[in-house]
Formats: structure tokens, C-alpha cells, sequence
């Protein structure tokens, strides 16, 4: 399992390099580049994964993936960036409709999950809300910066990325279903639920991209993006993830991630808001945090 993450993740990092430089040479703006190849690229071992458990049978696996990813975005990733930082100030304040949808989506999920499943229905309205958002940040924020890539040259892009790009694609649904066939192993084999699993382990391995992100990003002093990289990555998580896997069979929630999972799920989602109002996070409310993750696990652990 621990083989197959890492093939996964590495494989997504491949993928997304390889489509930003594709989207890059036929014109498309490096900005809408951005904040679609680049976003959804991040969110792809999440994605892949949790299609292939849905095929398989395995659709418990998706609640706990996706809220054992935005448990650990904020609570370890956020809380490790604001240690390794020692106090992150942001100083830009956050758009507030981009709060709101970060509030609305962790709610909705919890909401959708209430009744142990998530429907065809409730999926689809949450990749209308996906949609939606990717309007909005495409009409409503200035593009910044520019995206160069060597690789362009004379108008022509090099066949390795072509090779890049379509070998990364095997490898990531080869890892995907290796995750999944291991967790499935290695739930029988300890007699314990495969969203346990799913929510500690898998969530953990498949958070790596945005831990590398959000800690890099702190320590050389740029705050904003370790904050934005966690609001982005849990939006998409939840509208993007959980609304495309759950197109491909209903979606189960079993009561420990019903239970334990929406708790901290709120937990998260609202000390994350807080965080980011109050436009710093300190050194000692980065081990909060992080103990908190702590915490989380050895509640979800002991209810296995």
C-alpha cells in the first residue's frame, strides 16, 4: 500500500506537469491553466482512487478518503506549516464568499452523509457546485504571474511530455487500484473497516502533494499560499472527489465516518475560518493543531 501511494501521488505531480505545459502550448492562459490543470491535478490521487472503489464495490472507502484528507489538511498540513513557519501572517484578507464556500461545502457533505449514503442525486449537485466555484474564480480573480515552460520552443512542445503525460495516466489508475485492492487486504487481514483505513492511512498518503505545497510555501515566507492551497484542495476534495465518484454508484457512510469523521470534519472546518480571520497562526497553535490530528486518530483507531 505504502508502495502504491507513493507511485500514486508521483504519478499525479507527472500528470499535472505534463497537462499544465500541454495547456500552456495551446494557448490557454497560464491563469486558467492554474486554477483548472493545476487544482484538479492535485486532487487526482483523491479522485482516482475513489472512482475505483466505487467500481469495485468498495464505496466506503470515498467518505473516508475525502474527509480523512480535509481533516488532515487543516489540522496536520495547516498546523505543520504554522510550526515549521513559526507564526504565519496572511496578509491579504480572504475573499468572503471563498470562506463561505469552504463553510458550506464541509456542510453539505456532512449533511449528504447523515443518512448513511450518498445518492446519484446528491452527487450531481455537488459537481454543479464544483462548476459553479470554477466559474467564479475565473471571473472573479485576477490572473497573476505567468506559467513558462521551457519545453515550448518555436510553437512546438517536446514528444516527451506526449509520454509524460500518457504514462502517468497508466501508472495512476495501476497505483489507484493497488491502493485499493491493499486497503481492501489489509482490512480483512486485521479484521477492521476499509473506510478506517481509508480515512487515516490513505487520507494521509494522499495529502502528501498539498503538505509539500503548504509547508514549502511557509517557510519561505509565503503564508497565503499555504492557507489558499488548504481551502482549494478541501473544496475540491469534497465537490469534485466525492460529486465525480459518487456519478459511479452510490456512495456508503458508515457511522464511524458519520459519526466521528463529521465531528471533526466541523472541528477543522471552523478552526481553519477562525485561523484565517484572525490573519495569524502561531507556532503553539501549530502543535495545537497537530495534536489535535492526533487526537482525531486515536478516536477513529480506538472505534475500530
Amino acid at each position: 500500500m505504502i508502495l502504491s501511494l507513493a507511485v500514486l501521488v508521483k504519478s499525479s505531480d507527472e500528470f499535472t506537469k505534463a497537462a499544465e505545459k500541454i495547456g500552456l502550448h495551446l494557448k490557454l492562459s497560464p491563469f486558467i491553466v492554474g486554477v483548472t490543470i493545476v487544482a484538479i491535478g492535485t486532487s487526482l490521487p483523491e479522485l482516482i482512487s475513489s472512482i475505483i472503489a466505487v467500481i469495485q464495490n468498495n464505496s466506503e472507502i470515498v467518505a473516508g478518503n475525502v474527509v480523512g484528507s480535509n481533516i488532515t489538511n487543516v489540522l496536520l498540513i495547516l498546523g505543520l506549516s504554522a510550526i515549521f513557519a513559526k507564526k504565519i501572517k496572511i496578509k491579504e484578507t480572504f475573499l468572503r464568499i471563498d470562506l463561505m464556500v469552504f463553510i458550506t461545502s464541509a456542510t453539505m457533505l456532512i449533511l449528504i452523509m447523515l443518512n448513511g449514503v450518498i445518492t446519484l442525486a446528491e452527487s450531481i449537485i455537488l459537481v454543479i457546485c464544483f462548476v459553479l466555484y470554477i466559474m467564479y474564480i475565473i471571473k472573479s480573480k485576477t490572473p497573476t504571474g505567468s506559467l513558462i515552460s521551457p519545453d515550448i520552443k518555436n510553437g512546438r512542445l517536446k514528444l516527451t511530455i506526449y509520454l509524460s503525460l500518457a504514462i502517468s495516466i497508466i501508472f495512476l489508475f495501476i497505483s489507484a487500484k493497488s491502493t485499493i485492492d491493499s486497503i481492501v487486504q489489509i482490512s480483512n487481514l486485521l479484521g477492521i473497516g476499509k473506510e478506517i483505513i481509508a480515512i487515516t492511512i490513505v487520507a494521509f498518503g494522499t495529502s502528501l502533494p498539498e503538505l509539500a505545497v503548504s509547508v514549502s510555501a511557509a517557510r519561505r515566507g509565503q503564508p497565503e499560499i499555504a492557507v489558499g492551497n488548504i481551502l482549494g484542495s478541501n473544496i475540491f476534495n469534497i465537490f469534485f472527489v466525492t460529486g465525480v465518484a459518487g456519478l459511479f454508484g452510490t456512495l456508503i457512510v458508515t457511522s464511524q465516518i458519520a459519526l466521528i469523521g463529521s465531528i471533526f470534519l466541523i472541528l477543522s472546518t471552523f478552526l481553519y475560518f477562525f485561523a484565517v480571520k484572525d490573519r495569524a497562526i502561531s507556532k503553539w497553535e501549530g502543535f495545537f493543531l497537530v495534536l489535535l490530528y492526533i487526537l482525531f486518530l486515536i478516536q477513529i483507531v480506538g472505534w475500530a
